[in-house]
C-alpha cells in the first residue's frame, strides 16, 4: 500500500497565511481561510497522488506535549496562534473526516512523532510525507520521501545528500549540533 502522511498543523498554518481571513469567512463572521485553504491543498494532493491512501497526522494540545516535561522552554519563543486561526481549529478534524481521510492523533505527541512512528514501524510499500518541517529529513530512505508541494518535487536521499552534504540518518546529529531556533533548542555554541 502507498500512503501520504499529512502534517496537518503545518498545512493549516500555510493555508492560513496564504489566504486572507478578511476575504474568507462564514455569514456569521467566522473566519474560514485556513479551513478552505487546507481543503484545497488536500484536494490537489489527492489528484497528484491518485492511488495513495491518505493519513492525516495531527498534533495533540500544546500543553500535553511530553517534550515540555523534558524542557519547559520547548517552543516557548513562538508567538501564540492568531485568534482568528484558533477559531478554526475545532473544524479541522471535521473537515478531514468528511473527506474520508483517516486521522491519527495521540495525547502528548505532535504530528511529527506520529509520522516518524509510521515511517519506522509500518510495512507500507511507499510513504510520501507532506511537511515543510526539516526534522522530517531524518526519515527519508528507500521507501520514504518528502513532497515539496510548492516546488512539486520529491525529496529523496540523494537530494538531502546534495543539499546538506549529509545522509538522512545523519540529520538528527546535524540538527543537534546546530540547534533549532524555531523550537527554541540550543545547539553547540559556536557551531550553529
Amino acid at each position: 500500500m502507498k500512503v501520504i502522511l499529512l502534517d496537518v498543523s503545518g498545512l493549516l498554518y500555510r493555508a492560513y497565511y496564504s489566504l486572507s481571513a478578511d476575504t474568507f469567512s462564514r455569514s456569521d463572521g467566522l473566519p474560514t481561510n485556513a479551513i478552505y485553504g487546507l481543503m484545497n491543498i488536500i484536494i490537489k494532493l489527492m489528484k497528484e497522488f491518485k492511488g495513495y491512501n491518505i493519513i492525516a497526522c495531527c498534533d495533540s494540545k500544546k500543553e500535553e506535549n511530553f517534550r515540555l516535561r523534558i524542557d519547559e522552554n520547548y517552543k516557548k519563543n513562538r508567538k501564540p496562534s492568531p485568534d482568528n486561526l484558533k477559531l478554526q481549529f475545532p473544524f479541522v478534524e471535521e473537515l478531514i473526516e468528511s473527506m474520508n481521510i483517516n486521522i491519527m492523533k495521540k495525547s502528548g505527541y505532535e504530528a511529527d512523532d506520529i509520522i516518524s512512528y509510521i515511517c519506522q514501524n509500518s510495512d507500507f510499500e511507499e510513504i510520501v510525507i507532506i511537511s515543510s518541517d526539516k526534522d522530517m529529513n531524518q526519515l527519508v530512505n528507500e521507501k520514504v520521501k518528502i513532497y515539496d508541494s510548492k516546488k512539486k518535487i520529491l525529496i529523496d536521499k540523494e537530494f538531502i545528500k546534495e543539499k546538506y552534504n549529509i545522509y538522512p540518518y545523519q540529520c538528527t546529529f546535524y540538527q543537534a549540533l546546530l540547534g533549532d531556533k524555531i523550537d527554541n533548542i540550543e545547539g553547540i555554541k559556536g557551531v550553529g
